[in-house]
């Protein structure tokens, strides 16, 4: 399905979801802003009816998906019963949302269109796309108690308190993702390496309106303050670099947040119903960061006690906020049950990867790459003494009015830092600043942006001082976006016909178990995904919940561009060139790259193969006691057109030609003596220089090297 077309239909779908419960729940006036609250709740009512399903033991979404929608349309109907009235008044300021929703979609779904054209799942070097779809299938196709193929394998999945995969994503993975995955799966007919993606771009899309809103109600912006705070957050690099990286939980922990703050800020008891609803998403998706998430709406509290001089407001905030957190966990105790030992994980194993530190203009976008790498010196320098000087001015004309956004704002640029300082000390520590820089964005922006107001409130060079600098913000943050377009078009990352193979291998009744001999931790995520039917075995820890343990199973999958297959056609199954599996034991002939070649690479394709820089040797081991007559395929190309030999203890077995563009398969057999012995693979012409900016010396680039053992009488059971 074309990647737009499923945008729309699960925006729509969202806000059905939403649109009832927000009316309901929404006090007074604040019902006409329904539209922006729709996504928020809408996520929400969706995964606390799939958290009370699997908790009840029914058999996944897949079996009740279409029966729950009746929840959401008897909310709409009595939302329209009790207010007939008011929902045409009430899309007041709407078509600004809307707009800069289409141009955040665009900006970040074409390139997807670009890298696959149907829908798939893409990545620019995150591998949580194939956990999310592992926890969307688990939610969708298996009950609560049931013990099938890899959920029956404790040994492997054990991770805390969580014995069984299952478990593992009601308590401590990030539910909430997987558990809209796998409803919007199970209504539309999705599977889950063709949604993750996508989706994850929808649910940073659909922040936009409360981003608006957030800055008008929060930070006091209007009128053009408070779109431009919602425009950079639609074409922020940062946002592109979360979506691109399928980092879901993230975009629903930022809502969970503005929810939050909103309903502190209400000061009144008729906002409890909201405060629940944001508390439960911080819950379902990053349950740690509850820790930190309500710093914005205790910093508004402060402010409220101190400036505005109303301490029974400020308690009434906090109350409410108390009261939410006490009844969610009385609801989902679960998810609360999970966050000492999420902590525990998060200080065990150092996830994630570096990213780029930040400065101010970082986080207003001002960044260069898909890797958010630092602008240039002087371009950076100028756009943050400009922001910086209309921020001292909008300090200077506002006043005590100023403390509010410094309350809320100030608590989480000085977490940022925190973490952000320990950096020298802890590898990933920069990837956990950006998570938290990532929740609060909308928060960092509005506080940053104050000056925007000069745009409505002032006359002359400060306001086109003003209006310089949106300029220049929107330029760097367009420009951050072409590099994402550019580096999503050739993604590394695509989930590709060949890996969607793998469910051929869970339907064949012959392969029991697997161990899981992938190389590559993109497909062995997938594979994962793809194969939970069966009880799987990891060579080396894969990811939470997937720990490597003595490998018991029956089959060995592999993806080596070296393989060899056993005579008998009941024994291996041939996926594709890249992926098959082999009964364990069934092939008396081990093989393995020696001296004289690269490391493996790949292209965007995930195209994979390795150059020999000369003479490549393959190392043969032969335990069957006796000569042995194999078949050798081989797909090769040259660094330039040549002749290639292949050779047997110093006796050629072979020559071909290669050409040096598109990979050609040679075929040959000979015989393998007993014992260990060495192949070389070698042309008639010197290694020549990879290029002008590569100085290996490259030959033959093999793309499958695979030995089929021939058939021999004792071959016969």
């Amino acid at each position: 399905m074309n990647y737009f077309f499923a945008v729309l239909s699960i925006a729509v779908h969202a806000c059905f979801w939403g649109a009832g419960l927000s009316r309901l729940i929404l006090p007074g006036r604040w019902r006409r802003w329904w539209w922006a609250f729709a996504p928020g709740c809408g996520w929400a009512l969706q995964s606390a009816a799939i958290w009370f399903a699997a908790l009840a033991g029914l058999r996944g979404a897949d079996s009740y998906g279409a029966v729950i929608e009746l929840v959401p349309f008897f909310l709409l109907a009595i939302a329209g019963w009790r207010g007939r009235k008011g929902w045409l008044a009430s899309w007041h300021g709407a078509g600004a949302a809307v707009l800069l929703a289409a141009v955040g979609a665009w900006l970040l779904v074409a390139p997807m269109h670009s890298a696959s054209r149907g829908l798939s799942a893409v990545s620019l070097g995150s591998c949580d796309h194939a956990d999310y779809a592992a926890g969307a299938r688990v939610l969708a196709e298996f009950s609560r108690d049931e013990r099938a193929g890899f959920l029956d394998l404790p040994e492997v999945t054990r991770v805390g308190g969580a014995e069984d995969f299952f478990t593992y994503w009601l308590r401590l993975n990030h539910f909430t993702p997987a558990a809209l995955l796998a409803h919007h799966g199970s209504v539309f007919g999705y599977e889950g390496w063709q949604l993750v993606s996508v989706f994850t771009a929808l649910l940073a899309v659909l922040n936009i309106p409360l981003v608006l809103l957030f800055a008008r109600a929060v930070f006091g912006l209007r009128g053009a303050g408070a779109g431009v705070v919602a425009a950079l957050y639609a074409v922020s690099p940062l946002c592109a670099y979360g979506v691109h990286h399928g980092a879901m939980a993230q975009f629903l922990a930022m809502q969970g947040v503005m929810l939050a703050t909103l309903a502190a800020r209400g000061a009144a008891w008729r906002w409890l119903p909201l405060a629940v609803v944001a508390v439960w998403l911080l819950a379902g998706s990053y349950n740690f960061i509850l820790v930190v998430a309500f710093a914005p709406a205790a910093g508004w509290a402060l402010w409220r006690a101190l400036v505005w001089r109303d301490p029974r407001g400020a308690l009434t905030g906090v109350g409410v906020m108390v009261v939410a957190l006490a009844l969610c966990a009385g609801i989902f105790w679960g998810r609360f049950a999970g966050i000492i030992e999420r902590f525990r994980l998060l200080e065990a194993h150092d996830f994630g990867w570096p990213v780029p530190l930040l400065g101010p203009a970082g986080w207003l976008g001002v960044v260069r790459g898909a890797g958010l790498d630092a602008a240039p010196a002087v371009m950076g320098y100028l756009g943050t003494a400009l922001v910086v000087m209309l921020l001292c001015l909008w300090i200077w004309r506002s006043g005590r009015r100023v403390l509010g956004p410094a309350c809320i704002t100030l608590p989480v640029i000085a977490g940022y830092l925190i973490l952000a300082a320990r950096a020298n000390t802890s590898a990933n520590a920069s990837y956990d600043a950006y998570k938290f820089l990532m929740v609060f964005l909308p928060v960092v922006l509005g506080g940053c942006l104050g000056w925007t107001g000069l745009l409505s409130r002032s006359a002359g060079s400060w306001r086109d001082a003003a209006r310089l600098a949106v300029a220049v913000l929107l330029s760097f943050n367009l420009a951050g976006q072409a590099d994402f377009r550019t580096a999503v078009a050739r993604a590394p990352l695509v989930v590709t016909p060949e890996l969607r193979d793998l469910r051929k291998l869970e339907a064949e009744p012959r392969v029991a178990s697997l161990n899981l001999r992938i190389e590559d931790f993109w497909a062995r995520m997938w594979a994962n995904a793809f194969l939970l039917r069966k009880p799987q075995y990891f060579v080396t820890h894969s990811y939470e919940a997937r720990r490597d343990t003595p490998l018991r199973g029956e089959w060995d999958l592999s993806d080596a561009l070296l393989r060899v297959l056993p005579p008998g056609a009941e024994d291996a199954v041939v996926l594709n060139p890249r992926l098959a599996a082999v009964r364990v034991g069934a092939a008396p002939v081990s093989a393995r790259f020696g001296a004289g070649w690269h490391e493996a690479e790949s292209d965007h394709r995930q195209t994979r193969w390795r150059w020999s820089e000369g003479a490549g040797r393959v190392l043969l081991r032969n335990d069957g006691g006796r000569p042995r007559p194999v078949r050798l395929a081989l797909q090769i190309r040259g660094v330039t057109p040549r002749e290639a030999r292949l050779s047997l203890g110093g006796k050629v077995l072979a020559r071909f030609p290669v050409a040096e563009g598109t990979p050609a398969v040679q075929t040959t057999e000979f015989e393998l003596p007993a014992g260990e012995s060495e192949l070389w693979l070698d042309s008639d012409r010197p290694a020549q220089p990879g290029g002008v900016t590569d100085a290996r010396k490259l030959d033959l680039a093999v793309y499958l090297f695979e030995l089929r053992l021939l058939p021999v009488p004792s071959d016969v059971r």
